[in-house]
């Protein structure tokens, strides 16, 4: 028996090794265009400048540009960056049309598997549908410019134009969600009013949180009105031990193809040495991962989870501790650390079937860090959601925040009365 389950397992990670190490999957299949190209050196200017843009023909009711515009690296140096920009078609209301910086979720590590080339076409690795309508796994920006903002979503550092990998870097994915919105002004000037929301799902909570962190100083001319945070990566630390724990339920496939896919961009940023950290199965993986976009990721780790693997098989973890170099840069990404505030009122939302990122690590950063560093912030839980649907389950809510927000309506809170789920609602 023992000698069949260990023959499965060797059949499944040879499968996974041929599948990734060979870069498969339609993901790869489209190309992207000169547009990308950005010169070298960079043209001179501040974060944010843009440095082009191009009309994206559709047949909706927006008028859509691409962007490539400057940013900052973790130095404070220019490095290029690139997104998308939906804008209602019409006059807009007086004063401009209200902002929305949209952080998108996890889609991969190639340049290929940025949102801005294909926007409004179907992607294998975007669930099947467009970045422009699809809930499942990205916050679409349909239903937003319907209500009458303006969207703009980054590519994130690395896909889209060259650059190095950002995934999950908090501080770089912030500063180029902040960069997309000066970039957008730059483009339509008055036609955008200066009242702005960062809102991001998963990866992009994440990075959407940065964003708002880091606006006071990075981007002081932007008026943050709200930040919003659907299923946030935003205490990264907490969420790796989940799923090295093995708490909360967490979906052990998913997990490790997430993992795996930060292995080469913190490896690259924070100058670590992958064998550190990575067992042989992990080290087969990196060729690969480094290749295709979230969809085949997450396929080929669900056939290995089919053999019995989980996200520490991946690992070589002696005594089962994160090196420490490694737990020092994953601990650096987690949101309020020294107290920092966000810079507006914040609205956070998880599904309690998530097991992708689970309403109780969320809860965590929600009491330990927002509430305790005096953040404005309200904590909605969605019984029916899991990590894909919660964004669809949670956006008539969150429409209904922001317009109260540009109401100048007071932001609500229930630091004092959270979630049921979290701990000090269990507290006697």
């Amino acid at each position: 028996m023992r000698t069949r389950t260990n023959s499965a397992r060797n059949a499944f990670l040879a499968a996974l090794v041929a599948l990734l190490a060979g870069g498969c999957g339609q993901d790869t299949f489209y190309i992207l265009g000169p547009f990308y190209d950005v010169p070298d050196p960079l043209p001179a200017g501040q974060h944010g400048d843009l440095i082009k843009s191009e009309s994206v023909e559709n047949d909706q009711a927006v008028d859509t540009w691409r962007l490539v515009f400057l940013s900052q690296d973790f130095q404070g140096d220019n490095i290029q960056s690139s997104g998308v920009l939906f804008v209602p078609k019409g006059a807009p209301p007086e004063g401009g049309w209200p902002l929305i910086s949209l952080a998108h979720g996890t889609s991969g590590l190639p340049r290929t598997c940025a949102p801005s080339p294909l926007p409004f076409a179907d992607l294998a690795w975007a669930g099947g549908g467009a970045f422009w309508d699809v809930p499942a796994t990205y916050v679409y920006p349909e239903v937003a410019n319907a209500a009458g903002f303006a969207v703009v979503m980054a590519d994130y550092q690395g896909t889209g134009v060259a650059g190095p990998y950002s995934y999950l870097l908090g501080e770089l994915t912030g500063k180029n969600v902040l960069d997309a919105a000066l970039a957008a002004h730059q483009l339509l000037g008055d036609k955008l009013s200066d009242k702005t929301f960062v809102w991001g799902h998963s990866q992009g909570g994440q990075a959407a949180g940065w964003a708002s962190q880091q606006v006071t100083a990075y981007a002081p001319g932007l008026s943050l009105l709200g930040t919003v945070l659907v299923a946030p990566a935003a205490e990264l630390s907490g969420l790796v031990q989940a799923v090295l724990d093995e708490l909360y339920n967490v979906n052990q496939s998913a997990a490790s193809a997430l993992v795996m896919t930060a292995i080469p961009s913190f490896a690259l940023n924070y100058g670590l040495d992958p064998k550190e950290i990575l067992s042989a199965a992990g080290a087969a993986t990196q060729e690969g991962v480094e290749n295709v976009c979230l969809g085949t990721n997450l396929a080929v780790f669900e056939i290995a989870s089919l053999g019995g693997k989980k996200a520490s098989d991946y690992l070589n973890l002696p005594g089962g501790q994160i090196p420490a170099d490694w737990s020092a840069a994953i601990d650096a990404q987690d949101l309020g650390q020294d107290g920092a505030q966000l810079g507006s009122p914040a609205l956070i939302a998880n599904g309690l079937k998530d097991v992708i990122v689970p309403p109780e690590v969320t809860c965590a950063y929600f009491e330990d860090a927002a509430c305790a560093n005096g953040d404005t912030v309200q904590y909605n839980t969605y019984a029916n959601a899991g990590h894909l649907d919660v964004p669809d389950k949670a956006y008539d809510d969150i429409l209904q925040w922001m317009e109260n927000r540009l109401a100048s309506r007071p932001a609500p809170s229930n630091c004092t009365n959270p979630p049921a789920i979290c701990r000090r609602s269990e507290a006697p």
